[in-house]
């Protein structure tokens, strides 16, 4: 590895594709603009303390002048010198009948240098020469050594969409002493003979991270893959100068199944913590995928229930809860809290035991309506604003009554600002969808398959978890494979090509200033590949928020101050840029603490 005193940099950056690195020269511990040759002084000496440049290619360049040349306005007299740079007895560089043109260049290239530690080069002037000037004499060192190719990496974690890779951190011979850049592709198509063919064929992953010290652990995710799907995945590294490593052993795995839901065994439920944003004012719809089983030996069976405090009049904000009364005929009930009246739908023959249903509740301010299957069941008119309490969610279970427990499974749960219309609900029932979705403030789809935590696929970030505890406890549901009739190609509700911009749009974020966290709104005439930074004011990157390819419409994301390395950042001025294929918008942002 070739070490460089940080004293003898100039400017060393790493940037992918740079030409060169410069290195100044040194004469008797002092550093000089110019060296002056003269006939009192017709030998100077430069070194550079450089403990070994094998395998790259050096270049020494300057500028030089006959000074007298400069003398002519007074009348003197130019006549020619000439001067010789050498290494010990080698000369590297011979220039003569040096006149007065002014500041000529030459160059000289000193390939495969490995000479302890120290380089000294020789200036000698010419016989019966002028006096000369050799301005700026530096080396540009070129890195033509790669990174060490990665030969470890491996699948650690597979899923129906998302596969997480593992392999240790490239080593460089280079200037910096390792990897600055991963670069990872990944097809269905199987790696043949002609792997670089491959390689330019295959898609390329974004949100790797940065190499770390050679030899430790990395590991990224790549996610957005389809379903019982084989992939084959290779990685390579660049060095500071753009140097490409060889590519990696090929990393070989079959996708998983993309769809679960949650199992409810009749004792069992989930809790999503109280957010404002579960709260809406004058419109509402809540969205669910149910499957109630024929041994469920309850009657009240809740999918999701919002209580009121204390489970006192008018007792739930919002739920939605098949009934199997005595005659086992399943009704339906659900509850929207209007002007703190407690106005229910009671649906009777409504839905099936063993079988997925779809069931939406919808409320505009003027009028309620339950839709099943897509299918209009109930509509009461009543006019008011939504009551709102500060309550937690529960997914199979009713309020706080330990004997209303659902038996089957949950899926796909949808809370929505807005009221749909019936058009809107049936055409995204069977559809996942992207989670920034106008109007669309909290998603649950379940498709995690593991852990304890529930993720909420929106920009509000409202998570919950399993059971009553955020660890294991015997009241969690279980992660299953899922059945319901819903397609994994995503749509984004309401993308329509007329409301489509007709270019990159990009919003000032909400609110502004900000302490908590706040909100980036952007729209996209086409499908494009989007990233979005955070700087501070001295322009360093702190914080990636998208980086990879979104769908026409508008997106949101979110901000809560929080750096790419967890570090909760200072009150400040921050910048967010938006950067497309097309596009390079920058605006200010605010946070106050």
């Amino acid at each position: 590895m070739r070490l460089v005193p940080l004293c003898l940099i100039l400017a060393l950056t790493s940037i992918v594709n740079a030409a060169s690195i410069v290195l100044p020269g040194t004469v008797s511990s002092s550093s000089y603009d110019i060296l002056t040759l003269n006939n009192s002084i017709p030998q100077r000496s430069i070194s550079y303390n450089i403990q070994t440049l094998a395998g790259d290619d050096v270049t020494l360049r300057l500028r030089y002048i006959n000074l007298n040349s400069l003398n002519i306005p007074f009348g003197d007299t130019v006549t020619s010198s000439a001067f010789e740079i050498s290494i010990g007895d080698s000369s590297i560089i011979s220039i003569g009948d040096i006149t007065n043109d002014l500041f000529r260049e030459t160059s000289a290239n000193i390939s495969d240098l490995a000479i302890g530690d120290t380089l000294t080069l020789h200036f000698i002037l010419g016989e019966t020469s002028d006096a000369i000037g050799l301005y700026e004499p530096w080396l540009a060192i070129t890195d033509s050594i790669s990174p060490d190719g990665i030969t470890d990496l491996t699948p650690y974690h597979v899923s129906g969409l998302t596969i997480g890779l593992s392999w240790s951190a490239s080593g460089d011979d280079g200037l910096n002493g390792k990897a600055q850049v991963y670069e990872l592709r990944y097809s269905e198509e199987q790696v043949g003979e002609d792997t670089l063919g491959w390689w330019n064929n295959a898609t390329q992953a974004s949100g790797l991270p940065d190499p770390g010290v050679p030899g430790s652990p990395d590991s990224c995710l790549v996610e957005g893959l389809r379903p019982n799907s084989p992939y084959y995945l290779a990685i390579v590294a660049y060095d500071e100068l753009g140097n490409r490593s060889e590519i990696s052993n090929i990393a070989a795995c079959t996708t998983g199944v993309s769809q679960y839901c949650l199992y409810y065994d009749g004792d069992d439920y989930a809790k999503i913590p109280f957010n404002p944003v579960l709260n809406t004012d004058s419109a509402i719809t809540l969205e669910a995928w149910y499957y109630l089983q024929s041994d469920f030996g309850g009657m009240h069976a809740a999918v999701i229930d919002k209580p009121a405090p204390n489970h006192e009049s008018p007792f739930y904000q919002y739920n939605l809860v098949p009934v199997v009364p005595p005659d086992n005929i399943p009704d339906f009930y659900a509850q929207l809290a209007v002007n703190d009246i407690y106005h229910p739908f009671e649906i009777q023959t409504a839905g099936e035991v063993n079988s997925w249903v779809h069931i939406a509740l919808t409320f505009d301010g003027y009028s309620k309506k339950l839709y099943m299957n897509g299918e209009l069941i109930g509509e009461m008119s009543e006019e008011g604003e939504i009551s709102n309490y500060n309550t937690d969610i529960r997914l199979g279970a009713l309020g706080n009554m330990d004997s209303w427990f659902f038996k089957g499974y949950i899926d796909e749960i949808r809370l929505w600002a807005v009221a749909r219309t019936q058009a809107e609900i049936v055409e995204t029932m069977n559809h996942t969808l992207q989670g920034d979705e106008p109007g669309l403030v909290a998603y649950w789809n379940f498709d995690e398959g593991q852990g304890q935590v529930i993720h909420d696929l929106t920009a509000s970030g409202v998570d919950g978890y399993l059971g009553d505890l955020s660890g294991i406890d015997p009241r969690d549901p279980t992660w299953i494979e899922s059945t319901v009739p819903i397609d994994t190609t995503r749509v984004r509700a309401n993308d329509r090509t007329d409301r489509l911009p007709s270019k990159v749009e990009i919003g000032q974020n909400y609110p502004n200033p900000f302490n908590s966290s706040t909100q980036i709104s952007f729209k996209l005439p086409k499908a494009d590949h989007v990233r979005l930074d955070i700087f501070d004011m001295l322009g360093r990157k702190v914080a990636t928020l998208a980086d990879g390819q979104y769908m026409a419409g508008e997106h949101r994301v979110s901000w809560t101050g929080v750096s790419d390395a967890g570090e909760h950042l200072a009150s400040g001025v921050y910048f967010y840029k938006l950067k497309t294929e097309n596009i390079d918008q920058t605006h200010k942002i605010m946070m106050l603490k």
